[in-house]
């Protein structure tokens, strides 16, 4: 299967239980990037109670092409996305829910005909050398896909032909299982949905700005015929240069005390067992094997030595909670 022909060249439902903490490439943790409005930049009103999510035209004469980026399963094994997020210095996250806006074209269902959704979350960029921290390509993580009032279109404003704007693309919220806790640091999240058609199409929604096709970061990346590429938005006309995109995604859960990361001895492998022994080792006042350890403080209460900060490592290592 073709790289290139994976990638096609939806707004917020009621407020779900969960709370929001992150939203890619949004300001604001509850709200998805689409660029949501009531009116196309042509004009166009929205569907009644309705909104558009129309890729990014910065211009008249150059826009995005992108509405959405392949992300099933098919009886080939399809496509999984990926993009990153940073959990902050001192800030620990109890990860729930993870929610992502998808759509199949023409589907005019109120429930996205999704039969299973994966998940994994890695320390590190998977097309470099990430490591899976949590999750697998094989457990079904799907909790729910709930239709909002959004409809993915293609630009409204540069030629030389233009589509009108159209209901065939119905964005939904697709929510995810993320059970685990996470400590300061880079991480990055991929997913794959499956039909419950064989071999059909779904498409995640690439994340939306609507005065600018790009935004430094972004890096979404693609995994097809065994290795992952970066995501690039081809743009319109074909003169337009090539810009990365990211996706548009939710995480909810809630956010904890702030552990240490539990890559304790610093070599950048994780999960590993080395870091429980190494800090047992400099708990218990003995040198740190490879030199870069962090202190043994790691639940950051300001007490040490504490055996509840080996409560806390042990608990945070297995994908529990920092306490």
């Amino acid at each position: 299967m073709l790289k290139s022909a994976l990638i096609l060249s939806a707004a917020a439902a009621a407020a779900p239980a969960q709370q929001a903490i992150y939203s890619n490439a949004s300001a604001n943790p509850a709200a998805p990037a689409l660029a949501e409005a009531a009116v196309s930049v042509n004009g166009a009103p929205a569907p009644i109670g309705g909104l558009w999510s129309e890729v990014a035209a910065p211009s008249p004469t150059e826009s995005n092409a992108l509405a959405g980026i392949a992300c099933h399963g098919d009886s080939t094994g399809g496509v999984r996305i990926a993009d990153n997020f940073i959990v902050p210095e001192g800030q620990s996250w109890n990860l729930e829910q993870l929610w992502v806006y998808a759509y199949q074209p023409d589907f005019a269902g109120s429930t996205l005909p999704i039969a299973s959704a994966t998940a994994r979350i890695w320390y590190g960029n998977p097309a470099t050398g990430g490591q899976v921290v949590w999750g697998d390509s094989t457990t079904n993580r799907l909790v729910s896909t709930t239709a909002t009032n959004t409809y993915r279109i293609f630009t409204t404003e540069v030629g030389p032909i233009i589509d009108d704007p159209g209901m065939s693309r119905r964005v939904f919220r697709v929510a995810l299982a993320t059970p685990t806790a996470l400590t300061a640091g880079e991480y990055w999240i991929d997913w794959q949905l499956a039909p419950s058609t064989p071999d059909a199409w779904l498409f995640a929604v690439p994340a939306t700005l609507s005065d600018t096709r790009t935004q430094p970061g972004w890096n979404a990346q693609i995994f097809a015929d065994g290795a992952w590429s970066t995501i690039a938005d081809q743009g319109k006309p074909i003169t337009a240069p090539d810009v990365a995109a990211d996706i548009a995604f939710i995480l909810a859960g809630s956010t904890g005390s702030a552990c240490d990361t539990i890559d304790f001895n610093g070599d950048t492998i994780l999960p590993d067992i080395s870091d429980v022994a190494d800090f047992i080792t400099v708990f218990g006042g003995g040198p740190c094997p490879t030199g870069a350890c962090n202190d043994i403080d790691f639940n950051n209460d300001g007490l040490f030595p504490d055996t509840q900060d080996i409560a806390s490592l042990l608990s945070v290592f297995s994908g529990g909670p920092c306490l």
